[in-house]
């Protein structure tokens, strides 16, 4: 499994403690995985085959025909543990993951980012709804997709402010006489993308806001900020540093044994073989990706499998 799917999995194993392992359940059973888009994380594990479908426990009435063709509930849909090939669907398996060295930054970044903006499109949501902003699937699409650009630089805690922000200032014209709420509402995306570019052209520094009380991390989040340090307040281009530390880390003692015979050897080849440049550029592309220099060269030393090994 890659990182960003194993942690997941076990993010739900919190979530579903103890019963991933030895039940089925569905996504309604899994509200403590993230603030939002459950359904969307529980699809993720499904496609990578860590959890699978299973027909026999569902509900009666999950699975219908229609017109001929078979239907059904999405999210009355059963699922079970895929078991490990070795071990089964059990605590040993899943124990797996707690022991798992995570250290694939760009995987769990994107993760971060999938998480992080379920984090600010609930708190989103949560204010239109409190302000009667109803949104239509155009525009709440247009906003989720500047909020999840934003957090690769910004905290969610930022993002939660300039929702606010925005949000109150929408209600604000609502109220106006030459203005509707759908009108008022239509002017979100909008706001939300204009606040955003403003602050980085003007380099201003956008305050945090505290989590609110009903809207808990979730197990997903916990685990980021066990694992790594990283969490609501945390900015996007932290998150992405800490994650690369974290892999940095975890190559440092194979990097230590590196013989320095063999990297005059490597220098010796590149030299030999006119690859020089093309070296350098593997070279500075690792060290961009948060490897330190030993841990670059040990990458760059480490031999290429055959198609037979690969196989």
């Amino acid at each position: 499994m890659s990182d960003d799917h194993a942690l997941l999995l076990l993010a739900l194993n919190v979530a579903l403690s103890p019963r991933l392992g030895s039940a089925a359940f569905s996504v309604n059973d899994c509200t403590a995985l993230a603030p939002l888009d459950v359904g969307a994380f529980i699809d993720k594990l499904e496609m990578a085959h860590a959890i699978r479908e299973a027909p026999l426990d569902a509900m009666p009435g999950t699975y219908f025909l229609r017109y001929g063709e078979l239907m059904f509930h999405t999210r009355a849909l059963s699922y079970r543990l895929t078991p490990d090939i070795h071990l089964g669907a059990n605590d040993e398996a899943l124990s797996l993951l707690i022991e798992r060295e995570y250290a694939d930054a760009s995987a769990l970044f994107n993760l971060w980012l999938d998480f992080a903006t379920a984090d600010a499109m609930r708190y989103f949501f949560d204010k239109c709804t409190a302000f009667n902003h109803d949104l239509d699937a155009k525009q709440y699409s247009e906003v989720r997709s500047t909020l999840r650009e934003a957090l690769k630089t910004l905290s969610v805690s930022q993002v939660w402010f300039v929702a606010w922000k925005c949000v109150k200032d929408a209600a604000s014209l609502a109220r106006l006489v030459y203005y509707t709420e759908e009108r008022a509402t239509a002017t979100l995306p909008g706001k939300v993308r204009r606040t955003l570019e403003k602050a980085e052209k003007e380099g201003t520094v956008i305050r945090k806001w505290d989590r609110p009380d009903h809207q808990p991390s979730g197990a997903l989040g916990m685990l980021f900020t066990e694992l790594f340090g990283i969490d609501e307040d945390t900015p996007g281009a932290d998150v992405l540093a800490l994650l690369n530390a974290s892999r940095a880390e975890h190559c440092e003692p194979q990097n230590a044994m590196l013989p320095p015979e063999a990297v005059r050897r490597w220098l010796c080849e590149a030299l030999a073989n006119d690859t020089g440049p093309q070296m350098l550029e593997r070279f500075a592309g690792l060290i961009r990706d948060g490897y330190d220099v030993d841990g670059a060269v040990h990458a760059l030393l480490a031999p290429t499998p055959t198609s037979s090994a690969a196989l």
